[in-house]
């Protein structure tokens, strides 16, 4: 019955989106070409132990202000996408 409730709260959320003015359904060709957002392709790990994903670049400015605010004051990036 939870999974039933689930899918059918899905379904309306689902139906009031595609229902704001201007809202159109994209498809699976076009779904596949969107890339993120806002949000960047770099990961840091906090000398804290915190992972945080989406990071806009891996600058120490970047770094020094994230960890700070996760109880840490430095980590190290990788790429986690397409990162230049």
């Amino acid at each position: 019955m939870f999974t039933a409730n689930l899918i059918y709260n899905f379904y309306i959320m689902l139906k009031n989106i595609l229902n704001l003015k201007g809202a159109q359904q994209l498809s699976k060709k076009e779904q596949n070409t969107i890339y993120g957002g806002a949000a960047g392709d770099w990961a840091i790990t906090c000398n804290s132990g915190v992972q945080i994903t989406n990071a806009p670049d891996c600058d120490s400015g970047t770094t020094s202000f994230a960890c700070a605010n996760q109880g840490g004051f430095s980590g190290t990036c990788i790429c986690a996408g397409q990162c230049q």
